[in-house]
């Protein structure tokens, strides 16, 4: 027999993998995300291996556990730089790059010089936008949702325009 545990409003409760919250703050998924930086950077430092092995490793583990649960989260750029601060101090030395490279060229593409990360808080804004064009226009419930609300926006600013003309699909 179980019961029915009662939690603080800001206190999270995992459930299928994702921290709920019902204040709606992330500060568990912030934490867990940090101990997994952690964790994985230990690995680093006490392993031994190769630059290349560490390019791998850092692509194929540590930075796909960050960005998997990013669409579903809110992060504000802070707890993000935050997040990534740790895991490039200590990942760009293990690759041979002096851990003061300015972290413009870091974020920057290839084609600019750069090293090609994508920081955490560009990649949740990313997901949210495809998340958004993608309900939008195949007519799922989040996309009647996201319509909805984007009518009552318009209400509240006093526009007459149905978002979903020609006219106003022009101007984008």
């Amino acid at each position: 027999r179980k019961t029915i545990q009662c939690l603080a409003p800001q206190q999270a409760y995992e459930t299928l993998g994702v921290f709920l919250a019902p204040d709606g703050n992330y500060d568990a998924w912030f934490e867990k995300m940090r101990k997994a930086v952690t964790f994985w950077i230990d690995g680093l430092r006490t392993g031994k291996i190769s630059r290349d092995e560490v390019w791998l490793a850092l692509q194929s583990t540590i930075l796909r556990t960050l960005y998997y649960p990013l669409p579903a989260m809110r992060l504000s750029k802070a707890q993000c730089k935050a997040i990534m601060a740790p895991l490039l101090q200590y990942s760009l030395p293990a690759l041979g790059i002096c851990h003061n490279f300015p972290r413009q060229l870091v974020f920057a593409p290839y084609e600019y010089m750069g090293l090609n990360f994508l920081h955490l808080h560009t990649l949740q804004e990313i997901a949210r936008l495809k998340d958004l064009i993608f309900h939008t226009f195949n007519d799922t419930l989040m996309g009647l949702l996201y319509r909805s609300s984007t009518e009552l926006l318009l209400l509240e600013l006093g526009c007459s325009l149905d978002y979903l003309t020609p006219s106003l699909i022009a101007l984008l």
